[in-house]
């Protein structure tokens, strides 16, 4: 409850136009079970999954990516790391602009761990984890981690496609082999004929150790900003 009580305090502190505000924190209690809620700013549009299927024009990408990658930069410089970023947890305003959703697993990395936990990495949603996700522990989580996340996002907006998954039911130990050892997604004829620096910034934001990812939001955001001025 203390960790928890703390990094509300840090949501609160994160105001900026791609991300959802928090507005408050409440718990019940009832019959021994306790339920916790966090309650967000309402977004009005659609959650991101229903713009995807079909590939994106490069401007459209940079844009909303940009916008996307400043909001996830603002709850980072909090220390924050989301560890559920995915398209349902992306609003998409009427406007086309991008509100980052739900904290439910947020995880602020500056503050000690107060319970014991077991692995702890694995929490999230499987189609969008990096590999320290599936086998690494909770200390192997950093912001680099979302990072990998918003390239997989990156990859669906502009290809139409999953980098590492064909859309077909597959079972969690072929998906953790495909994302943790493979790089089969650079084969595949609309990622061969992208830009050669958008192929560079998503084989940059796949890169299967965190330190082969960009540092920081920044980064991919000054990579998306080149490609502008080159369009």
């Amino acid at each position: 409850m203390d960790r928890l009580q703390r990094e509300i305090s840090a949501l609160r502190e994160v105001v900026h136009d791609n991300v959802a505000r928090f507005i408050q924190y409440e718990f019940s209690s009832k019959s021994g079970v306790v339920r916790h809620f966090l309650i967000e700013d309402f977004v009005e549009g659609d959650d991101l999954t229903v713009s995807l299927g079909k590939p994106w024009p490069l401007h459209r990408c940079i844009v909303f990516f940009v916008a996307l990658a400043d909001g996830l930069g603002s709850i980072h410089a909090k220390q924050i790391v989301h560890r559920d970023l995915k398209p349902s947890n992306i609003r998409v305003t009427p406007t086309g602009k991008p509100v980052i959703i739900d904290f439910g697993v947020a995880r602020h990395l500056a503050l000690p761990d107060i319970t014991k936990t077991f692995q702890g990495a694995g929490l999230g949603t499987p189609l969008y984890f990096a590999p320290e996700q599936f086998r690494g522990t909770k200390r192997d989580i950093d912001l680099r981690t979302d990072l990998f996340a918003l390239g997989v996002i990156l990859h669906t907006a502009i290809t139409g496609t999953h980098p590492f998954w064909d859309g077909k039911s597959v079972c969690r130990h072929d998906l953790e082999v495909s994302v943790c050892e493979m790089q089969a997604y650079q084969n595949s004829p609309v990622f061969i004929k992208m830009p050669a620096n958008m192929q560079t910034l998503l084989n940059w934001l796949l890169g299967k150790r965190r330190s082969d990812r960009p540092r920081d939001c920044q980064q991919v955001i000054n990579a998306l900003n080149g490609m502008n001025q080159g369009a």
